[in-house]
């Protein structure tokens, strides 16, 4: 987990627990190194948009993103969908790749 991610869930608040593993690029990967309830699973994918705004969009970890509709639901064109950048120093916004986490009862969303 980030810093800045860290930093954000404290002030809030929001009660969590960090769990530390190696980069996940597949659900594959998630099933067999998270110890979660698959179904319960939910990815994040970041995105940079025209107006050089980022979009975090959350959907279940088992399901194949559908670009034309997300990009659909940003009010976008699916050519102007754009992936964000991984991590590097001082990046902006603040994520890491290959991360999963389980749905659980409550959610926080914020602004990063």
């Amino acid at each position: 987990m980030s810093p800045e991610i860290y930093s954000f869930l404290a002030a809030a608040e929001v009660t969590f627990k960090v769990h530390d593993h190696s980069p996940i690029v597949s659900f594959s990967d998630a099933k067999s190194v998270l110890p979660f309830d698959p179904g319960s699973m939910v990815k994040g994918l970041a995105f940079k948009l025209p107006n050089q705004a980022y979009a975090i969009v959350g959907m279940r970890a088992a399901d194949r993103a559908d670009y034309k509709k997300i990009a659909d639901a940003l009010g976008i064109r699916r050519a102007d969908l754009k992936a964000a950048e991984p991590r590097g120093p001082g990046s902006n916004p603040p994520y890491d790749t290959g991360r999963r986490c389980p749905a659980t009862h409550q959610w926080c969303l914020g602004r990063l």
